[in-house]
């Protein structure tokens, strides 16, 4: 913990993603040392224990995001697989914990619809799948914005606003300008 707020005051981030699970009571000195910092932890859905890990850690953050990765491997996977996993457990976490639910993992354009269907998400959280040769891909985005408001109507506007945001964000950082800042974190290391 000591290691992920020398970072967060190094950058001075305002949100940080804690892609692993924390040692019990790491929240709350994150908490204390780093007020007005929001805290997002990842849960990586890897079965049902998705479940109760969500319940257990909801009440020390601000906000939950489902994953694909799988933490229980000897080379621990944090996330970027690009699989999808089951979005009935992320249903449940998501009607389970009474905090916004960010969706990733595996999302792109033919799938993000009934992601967002299924899940009913606050926000979505999706990196390769807008992605062509490492880019983002504004054609593959603008696909997923029109499968959201296709499946979900007037009630995927709010997503697609995110998306869109998410793409602007992408474009002032390009341009060297930068809006809201996130870190992700695991073990202490932070990437803006």
């Amino acid at each position: 913990v000591p290691s992920i707020i020398a970072q967060q005051r190094r950058v001075g981030v305002d949100t940080l993603q804690l892609v692993d699970e924390l040692p019990s009571g790491a929240h709350e000195e994150l908490r204390s040392t780093l007020p007005g910092v929001r805290l997002v932890q990842v849960i990586h859905v890897v079965d049902d224990d998705a479940v109760e890990q969500a319940k257990t850690v909801a009440p020390h953050v601000d906000a939950i995001l489902l994953d694909s990765g799988n933490p229980n491997l000897s080379v621990k996977e944090l996330g970027g697989t690009g699989k999808t996993h089951n979005w009935v457990i992320s249903r449940t976490i998501r009607d389970a914990i009474g905090k916004p639910l960010f969706l990733a993992g595996g999302l792109n354009s033919s799938n993000v619809g009934e992601a967002v269907q299924k899940v009913a998400p606050y926000g979505l959280d999706i990196c390769s799948g807008v992605r062509t040769d490492g880019r983002l891909d504004e054609g593959t985005a603008g696909e997923g914005r029109r499968d959201v408001l296709g499946r979900v109507g007037g009630n995927g506007a709010d997503l697609v606003q995110v998306i869109d945001r998410c793409i602007g964000d992408a474009d002032r950082q390009r341009a060297g300008r930068t809006g809201s800042r996130t870190a992700t974190t695991t073990a202490g290391e932070l990437c803006t």
